[in-house]
Parts: structure tokens; sequence; C-alpha cells
């Protein structure tokens, strides 16, 4: 995790585990939620280049986030299960 986004967490916790389509397909996807904050950044993360990872860190506003799952502009089941969750936090 840290090679990807640059923090060392200070909590990590499962949010929930399920089916990408049940029925079709047995992989299944556990969402964790990890909490950081300046003083757990180790570096800028974005992956690591010897394994053409190409990660961008991009901070949206909670209520830009919302915005984009109520007008169905994204369309990923693990993003738009992660933001519902956290929105009932």
């Amino acid at each position: 995790m840290i090679e990807e986004i640059g923090y060392k967490p200070l909590t990590i916790r499962r949010i929930t585990r399920f089916y990408v389509s049940p029925g079709i397909m047995s992989e299944r996807i556990t969402l964790f939620y990890a909490e950081v904050d300046e003083s757990s950044r180790l570096n800028d993360g974005g992956g690591l280049l010897d394994e053409d990872e190409d990660i961008q860190l991009v901070w949206v506003p909670k209520s830009s986030a919302l915005e984009w799952v109520a007008q169905q502009e994204i369309g990923d089941s693990k993003t738009m299960v992660a933001m519902l969750w956290h929105h009932q936090m």
C-alpha cells in the first residue's frame, strides 16, 4: 500500500467484501479504509516504475464524490461502494 499512496496508514480496517459479478465470475473484492494524515506521509506515492504502475493520487471533496455517484459519473462498483460507505461515517 505504501508504494501506491505514499502514506503509512495510521489505522486500517476492512469495509466489506463482495463479488464483482455474482453468477458469472468468482472474483471477490475486499475494500479497506485506511486513515492517513501528513505525519504518515513517506513519499509521493504513484506506484513503482519498474512494475509499470502509473498511479495518480487525487484528493476529492466528499460532497463532490457523492455528487459523482448520484449523477452516475462513476460506474465502478468498488468505488461506489467505498464512497457510499464513507458517506455513512
